[in-house]
């Protein structure tokens, strides 16, 4: 592995492991639609919710932990 991918796959397993701490500290994200009404000008905003189940989560963070793992092998040569 070069240096260069290596390099890009501890990037990579440091982002997974912090998207999963985030999820799984706050596993409900919260965020908003404009919807707007049939044949009028009118619009409505409307609060949504994804929950993110915590086995995602960890999964998530195993996954960044992988990565990292395996961008921190040495080449064989």
């Amino acid at each position: 592995m070069h240096r260069v991918e290596a390099a890009w796959l501890r990037i990579v397993g440091v982002l997974a492991i912090a998207l999963g701490a985030v999820l799984f500290a706050s596993p409900n994200i919260s965020y908003s639609t404009r919807e707007h009404l049939r044949n009028t000008p009118l619009a409505v905003q409307r609060e949504k919710m994804l929950a993110v189940p915590r086995p995602l989560s960890v999964f998530i963070i195993a996954a960044g932990v992988t990565v990292l793992a395996i961008a921190s092998r040495k080449p064989r040569r």
